[in-house]
Order: structure tokens, then sequence, then C-alpha cells
């Protein structure tokens, strides 16, 4: 028999808390039909099961996630991209994000079909939201983002958003003229500077935990399972 230990220290309970909420969901799937065949109440069941263990997994990781990725990179000694940070953390921390195997399931499986592990893993979330109104002001980024509205390369405003405008055969020479200019030593440290004082690391990660989590979830509103399945030939649910 295996044992497997608490990844570190827990005072508070919340991982033996979470590893247990993570073990329900599993056992629950395991006697449910295929997502799509379940009745009403399974779906709601699941569902409940679902969200409790999000809300531990959050609860955890507002009180452990500076030793969680102390954990992971050996104190911060090892550099992990993001895909290798999740996939550590399925090792090391059972249950607080889906396996490569759960995550090999899921992605083989329609739309309409998958049980919203990716929404543990979390997606590669953008910036624009957080960052456009900044360079363009709320009522332009409010136009792009929530109307669709296109700027073009002659209008006033792709100023606030280009540096340069060129024609498409002269794009690799005004490539190489931009990295010349960028080829200096202080270029990195001024920019990071420039950048700490635009935006804090801790508002950035606050904005980035709010947005993979609202577009994970939203893969999974009728809304957009039945605009794939209309891509795909299905009829909507």
């Amino acid at each position: 028999m295996t044992t497997v230990l608490p990844p570190l220290e827990d005072t508070d309970g919340l991982w033996a808390a979470l590893t247990e909420a993570a073990a329900s969901v599993e056992k629950l799937l395991a006697t449910l039909p295929e997502h799509g065949a379940r009745s009403s109440a399974e779906r709601a069941e699941i569902a409940a099961a679902h969200d409790a263990a999000r809300a531990l997994r959050v609860r955890f990781l507002d009180t452990h996630a500076d030793a969680v990725y102390d954990r992971l990179t050996d104190h911060r000694r090892v550099h992990l991209r993001l895909a290798e940070l999740v996939e550590a953390a399925a090792t090391a921390f059972p249950g607080l994000v889906p396996t490569q195997q759960q995550l090999a399931v899921e992605r083989s499986l329609p739309q309409a079909a998958k049980e919203g592990h990716e929404i543990d893993q979390g997606i590669i979330p953008g910036a624009a939201n957080l960052r456009l109104g900044r360079f363009a002001g709320p009522r332009v980024s409010r136009q792009v983002i929530l109307e669709g509205r296109r700027i073009w390369a002659k209008e006033p405003e792709a100023r606030l958003l280009v540096d340069e405008v060129v024609e498409p055969d002269e794009l690799d020479a005004a490539i190489e003229r931009s990295l010349t200019r960028l080829d200096g030593d202080a270029v990195l440290a001024n920019r990071r500077m420039l950048n700490l004082a635009d935006e804090s690391p801790d508002g950035f990660r606050a904005y980035m935990a709010e947005f993979a989590l609202m577009q994970a979830l939203r893969l999974y509103g009728h809304d957009v399972i039945d605009k794939v399945g209309r891509f795909g030939g299905r009829p909507p649910a």
C-alpha cells in the first residue's frame, strides 16, 4: 500500500479537505453515465461536487500559493514554464490540478461531452482587457472588446496602438530596424522598470487569475457548446 504524504504542513486542514473533495468528484464521476446522458439531478449533483472542490482549491492557493511554487521550483532555483508547472503540480499535489492523463481524455472528447477538467488547469490568458484601456482609453477599449470594433492603420486611434506602419514588402526591413533600436544593454532593465511602473505584479496576478477562471468557465457555457456543435454539424442541445 502506498501512502501519499501531505505535500505541505497542513496546519489549517485545507489540504486534507481538498484531497477529500477531489476524490469525491472522481468517485461520483465513476458512478454517473456519460455527460450527455445525465439527468438534471445528476448534472446538478456533479456540478455541486465540482464547485466544492474548486472552492477549496482557491482557498488552498490563497493561503499556500508561495509554498506551492517554492516546492515545485526547488525554492525558485528551477525555472518552469507554465505547462511544466501545471504538470509538476499534478504530481506533487494530487487533486490540485488535473493529471496529464485526465487532460488527454478530456481533449479527445467533443466539447459537449467534456467534464470540465480544463477549468481546473486554467488556460493561457490574454491581457487586452487589462492593458488596452491604458493605451487607447476606456471608450476605444470598450468599443474593441465589447463591440468588436476594428481599428485600421489609417485611423487616428491607430497611433495609440502601433509605432510604425509600412507596406507589406517593407515589413522585414522595418523589423530589423526595430531590433537594432532595441539592441542595447540597458533596454531590458529599462523595459522592466517601465512595465513595473505601469502595472504591479500583484495586480497582474489578480487579473490573470480571474480572467483564466472566467474564460475556462465560458468554455462550458451552453451558447459556446451550441456554437461548436453547429460548426461540427451537430444540432444544438
